[in-house]
């Protein structure tokens, strides 16, 4: 069963799968050990190496659009949403992330809203037409 509630010092990824696992959301582990979802967008859940942050991230094959143009583009969305951040990677790929610190327990309810609230929004955004060209 998983914790109601968890913070630095008791947070693992065994308590993250027990939380999936609570909830019904279904998970993986790639070859790395690294969870992810599988929701239509696969999040990522990574655990910090000093245990005081938990970041969610989703990355997309980037468009072949000129990289000031998906700059320009990712520097909109962040400008008009908060949740998530958009950020190219060197790569050209896009990654969306958000953090949650953890400098205090942390519900599992907050933790799965949470991961919701940020999946839903990526969607949003990937879908959008406004974006489009950011994404292949």
């Amino acid at each position: 069963m998983a914790l109601n509630k968890f913070n630095y010092e008791n947070i693992s990824k065994e308590v993250i799968k027990d939380i999936f696992e609570a909830a019904f959301i279904p998970f993986g582990e790639d070859e790395d050990g690294d969870i992810f979802t599988k929701d239509e967008q696969k999040t990522y859940i990574k655990i910090s190496t000093n245990k005081r942050r938990i970041s969610f991230f989703c990355i997309f094959k980037g468009s072949d659009i000129d990289i000031q143009e998906k700059h320009g583009i990712a520097n909109k969305i962040n400008m008009e949403s908060y949740f998530a951040k958009v950020m190219i990677m060197d790569s050209g790929n896009v990654r969306l992330d958000y953090d949650i610190d953890l400098t205090c327990d942390i519900s599992t309810m907050f933790f799965i809203s949470t991961l919701r609230t940020f999946t839903s929004r990526v969607a949003r955004i990937v879908r959008s037409e406004k974006y489009g060209a950011l994404f292949s």
